[in-house]
């Protein structure tokens, strides 16, 4: 049996090892020139002239983050570098041994494979690149999947334990819904109004630059974030 798929559609092409109907096009079948209503081709070549010789050199594998022994939130993203001489197939993700994730369109030698929904917790992070051979190499590391707290750079509000996610001077930070009453926010934040919540804030010199901004402008941005967070949160149910 052959494939009529291109060569430039696949990864790779081999014939069958099994009997199959002889004929040029699928559901056109005719007799085999060999006698008979089907032939096995991959046994009648193997035969003719042996197995073709396999590349067997491994690809090359290294983990670009997270980091071993890192920490990461339910949602995160997988970044490899991987080559191979003869060429590469893909790069798959696996969490404990199970397949959570693949990239087989890199950007150049680097794959990037996204993870939701990690549960909390410590895991196996398995990073497996596979070359158009069918040779493997594989990066092992263990991770600690949790939320993260306030102050810490996050990209949703879904990464947080305070579940909302808000702009600083350096970028975005997790923050959450306060009390002005209660200390719930940590060193370095303060609890100021925005909107009709109450959100926690970095102080002036605090663990996150705010670029000078007032509270009320502190505030503004927190809002603004707020509802782009809410808006995530409910993309990712």
């Amino acid at each position: 049996m052959m494939s009529y798929v291109l060569v430039a559609q696949t990864t790779s092409k081999s014939f069958v090892d099994q009997a199959s109907a002889c004929g040029v096009r699928p559901g056109q079948e005719q007799g085999c020139s060999c006698g008979g209503a089907d032939t096995n081709s991959a046994m009648r070549l193997g035969s003719a002239l042996g197995p073709r010789a396999t590349e067997s050199n491994l690809p090359t594998i290294q983990v670009l983050s997270p980091a071993s022994d890192g920490r990461v939130a339910p949602l995160f993203t997988v970044e490899a570098s991987a080559t191979d001489g003869e060429g590469m197939a893909d790069v798959l993700i696996y969490l404990d041994g199970i397949v959570v994730g693949i990239d087989g369109s890199p950007d150049g030698d680097r794959y990037d494979v996204t993870v939701n929904g990690a549960s909390i917790g410590g895991h196996m992070l398995g990073v497996v690149a596979r070359d158009l051979a069918g040779n493997t190499a594989r990066v092992d590391l263990p991770i600690t999947v949790a939320l993260r707290d306030n102050g810490d750079s996050c990209e949703s509000g879904a990464q947080c334990a305070g579940g909302q996610c808000a702009a600083g001077g350096d970028g975005n930070f997790c923050t959450q819904v306060c009390d002005p009453g209660a200390s719930v926010c940590g060193d370095g934040f303060e609890c100021i109004a925005a909107g009709d919540l109450n959100l926690c804030a970095p102080e002036a010199g605090g663990c996150c630059s705010t670029g000078g901004r007032s509270a009320s402008e502190l505030a503004g941005m927190l809002v603004l974030l707020l509802v782009v967070g809410v808006v995530g949160l409910r993309r990712r149910r």
